[in-house]
Formats: structure tokens, C-alpha cells, sequence
């Protein structure tokens, strides 16, 4: 509630309630599931080449971390 009341800006309030309590309980499922992914190694890299149009050189790469989450996608 301290936070949404913080994002809501000056002066404001926000009480406890069964919306807030649903998002607290998803971001720790979410969080959870994270660290699980982690210890279990299902994260993947990707790398993506940024390449010059003008040369058709690669001069750099993007890195990408992927999780394929059961429920979420």
C-alpha cells in the first residue's frame, strides 16, 4: 500500500485491500518461480547481432534472457 500510495504521488493514501493482497501474492509466486528457474537453469541467452546496413557488418549484439514460465508464457 506504501508504494501505490507513493506512485499515486503527493499528499495521497492507499489502503490494504484483496486487489493489492492478489498482486502482492502474484509478484511473490512470480518471484519464486524465479529463483527456481535460476537454480534449475531454464533461463536461455539469446544474442542478437546489431548490424550495419550501409556495410552489412555486425557491430555489436544485443543479449536477451528468456524464461519460458509454465503459466505466464
Amino acid at each position: 500500500a506504501l508504494y501505490t500510495a507513493k506512485r499515486r504521488g503527493r499528499n495521497e493514501f492507499c489502503l490494504f485491500d484483496a486487489e493489492l493482497a492478489r498482486e502482492l501474492q502474484r509478484r511473490q509466486s512470480i518471484e519464486r518461480d524465479l529463483h527456481s528457474a535460476i537454480t534449475m537453469r531454464s533461463l536461455v541467452a539469446w544474442f542478437q547481432p546489431i548490424v550495419r546496413l550501409e556495410t552489412e557488418a555486425v557491430v555489436s549484439f544485443e543479449a536477451l534472457l528468456r524464461w519460458s514460465h509454465p503459466l505466464h508464457g
